[in-house]
């Protein structure tokens, strides 16, 4: 029985998974803050009392007794960062690609709306610790699919499992809209394929069904609460023609929280998106252009099109290798390289993520009565050439900054010593 009690009392106190127990009172002097929602202060400070943000502002014109504090950090130097969010991952729900039983972000079928990413979310991942050193302390796990592939939900990138990792459940649903083709040359208008109208018309029936419906059946309940404006709208679609028919789609069955996802050429229909408010979250600028007539610079161009335009912009990194979204905050910076200004594009990643998924009263700056979750680096976390975290804290806990990436060199290193 003893044995059995220290084993309990051991479990008990045990610190979360990739964090470490911290004091609940913190002090942060003399550091530049980047607040996120575009505010600089320099030489600034940040009062943390139990994981929440209380008190920002000048360091310069405050006194401050250290004994007041559990822990004081000296940043002179240093640059204070809200934490990164990114938006339309697999990160939780992919592992190996040639590993059949590490996938989890694709069902069988059409219509998966019913699918949820919450319960699959795997905080043991290898990848999440090499995206979280680099500063990306919440995640948008997003099931894929044919047409319709299910719930996201959003988490940090530290917990036992998704109980703890958790941030907002169920933010939305996501459709993949049938992409329209050409015939003939890329500038010919884009026509729709037969398998295209009809995953349409499936859709339109669906929706349809849902709105007049008064059934609780579990296929239509994400839809019904799409109608209702309790989840976002998250539509994947990329050309011009297909972001047109998908703002007329959802006008027509009068959904009230739409947000277009990839938007290669949703430059092109600005002014559509800005009168009907649509927000965007855009695919990785990394890519050439849609088409060899245009510009090799349009891609990276586009944030700030877009945000001229009046369209609130959040900036993902997906593809193949979505591991790479690590990257982010480089994405970023090559934004900030082509028209827009750095502390936009810093909320293009971190406030206005928080705003699309619903997070925003908490999380994407750093801002009193909200958690603090933020980055401490020697440099630009913009800037791949001087950008270096030193420090992390998720909610008022710091955390563990190594990863499998950093282990693998320590070990490579010391095997050939090198300095």
């Amino acid at each position: 029985m003893r044995y059995f009690v220290s084993i309990l009392a051991w479990l008990l106190f045990l610190p979360l998974h990739g964090q470490q127990k911290e004091k609940d009172n913190i002090l942060l002097l003399d550091a530049t803050i980047h607040v996120g929602n575009g505010t600089i202060i320099e030489s600034g400070f940040i009062h943390i009392l139990k994981g929440r943000i209380v008190e920002t502002g000048s360091s310069k014109q405050r006194a401050f007794l250290p004994s007041d504090y559990d822990t004081v950090l000296k940043l002179s130097g240093k640059h204070v960062w809200p934490g990164i969010i990114a938006l339309n991952t697999t990160i939780g729900l992919r592992e190996i690609d040639a590993v059949r039983s590490t996938l989890d972000f694709n069902e069988t079928g059409e219509l998966n709306q019913n699918v949820r990413s919450l319960i699959a979310y795997n905080t043991d991942s290898k990848i999440i610790p090499t995206i979280r050193s680099n500063g990306i302390l919440a995640v948008q796990a997003v099931p894929r699919g044919s047409l319709i592939g299910g719930t996201s939900s959003v988490f940090h990138t530290s917990g036992w499992n998704w109980e703890d990792a958790v941030l907002k459940t169920d933010d939305g649903l996501h459709l993949f809209w049938p992409e329209s083709g050409t015939q003939g040359k890329p500038s010919d208008t884009p026509r729709l394929s037969e398998s295209s109208k009809i995953k349409i018309q499936k859709l339109e029936e669906l929706f349809t069904q849902a709105a007049y419906s008064k059934q609780t059946h579990i296929k239509l309940q994400p839809i019904k609460k799409v109608l209702s404006g309790e989840f976002v709208l998250y539509v994947h679609a990329n050309k011009a023609r297909d972001i047109t028919d998908v703002i007329m789609f959802a006008q027509k069955h009068k959904v009230s929280r739409l947000v277009l996802v990839g938007a290669a050429e949703s430059w092109r229909v600005a002014g559509m998106l800005k009168k009907y408010q649509v927000p965007v979250v855009l695919s990785s600028l990394h890519r050439l252009p849609s088409y060899p007539d245009e510009a090799a610079d349009l891609p990276f161009r586009i944030p700030a099109i877009l945000k001229d335009s009046g369209i609130t912009v959040a900036l993902s990194y997906n593809g193949e290798m979505e591991a790479n979204v690590r990257n982010l905050g480089f994405i970023a910076g090559t934004a900030a390289a082509y028209g827009v200004n750095k502390e936009d594009a810093l909320q293009m990643i971190t406030l206005n993520p928080a705003k699309i998924c619903g997070i925003a009263n908490d999380q994407g700056s750093l801002e009193p009565g909200k958690a603090a979750s933020f980055l401490v680096s020697a440099g630009d976390i913009l800037d791949m050439r001087t950008s270096r975290i030193e420090l992390m804290y998720i909610e008022g806990k710091k955390q563990n900054l190594d990863d499998l990436h950093k282990q693998l060199y320590r070990k490579f290193r010391n095997k050939y010593q090198q300095n």
